[in-house]
């Protein structure tokens, strides 16, 4: 089970240059205290605009144990203490969630991902997990990753989220082309459609 945290900030006009500069601080540091940590930026969609701190865990005790290290950090301090005298955006969260399916890795930086929110009843969560490995098996050729995660602590619990990684915003215009005239994908996304209703999507890129 791997363990995620996401927290996400809507620029101010007229700081967004300060505002992502003090996220990529804040990543840096999170990262020194064993959280795989990564900042992106909504290009498209919900959100649009908007940019979004990521923390990656092995499990939730490690979670725990680095988010208590790094919220200590001096550096950490100071760039929470530019934000209560200077503010340069929104923030939301951290929300924490669970990634309950992830494709192996391709071993190629996937910058690009997309995100597609679906309200999906607890109940359909098995019949989703079931899809999961199919969706995976006709995404690989294309060279797309894919993984599915919910929210243990939120604001939506019946929030079910799939999420597609591409290795440039061209390879998702190309996957999205291929996507379209699938069958097999078309019909996997139907049946995925039929589970649960899909609410929120946004494509996103690493800063």
């Amino acid at each position: 089970m791997t363990a995620i945290s996401v927290r996400e900030i809507t620029p101010i006009a007229g700081k967004t240059d300060i505002l992502k500069s003090r996220i990529l601080r804040a990543v840096n540091i999170m990262s020194r205290h064993g959280a795989n940590a990564w900042a992106t930026q909504v290009l498209a969609g919900e959100g649009a605009g908007d940019f979004h701190i990521y923390g990656r865990y092995k499990n939730f005790s490690d979670a725990a144990k680095a988010f208590i290290s790094f919220s200590k950090d001096t550096e950490m301090v100071a760039v929470q203490q530019e934000r209560e005298t200077d503010q340069a955006g929104h923030m939301r969260g951290p929300w924490i969630g669970r990634l309950m399916f992830s494709s192996p890795t391709t071993g190629t930086d996937m910058p690009v991902s997309v995100h597609r929110d679906f309200h999906m009843p607890k109940s359909s969560i098995p019949a989703v997990m079931e899809l999961a490995p199919k969706f995976v098996n006709s995404l690989e050729p294309m060279g797309v990753e894919m993984a599915v995660g919910t929210q243990l602590m939120g604001h939506d619990h019946e929030m079910f989220r799939s999420i597609y990684r591409f290795s440039s915003t061209e390879h998702w215009g190309e996957c999205v082309d291929k996507m379209l005239n699938s069958e097999e994908l078309q019909s996997l996304f139907k049946q995925a459609g039929e589970l649960g209703t899909l609410k929120t999507s946004r494509m996103m890129t690493k800063i």
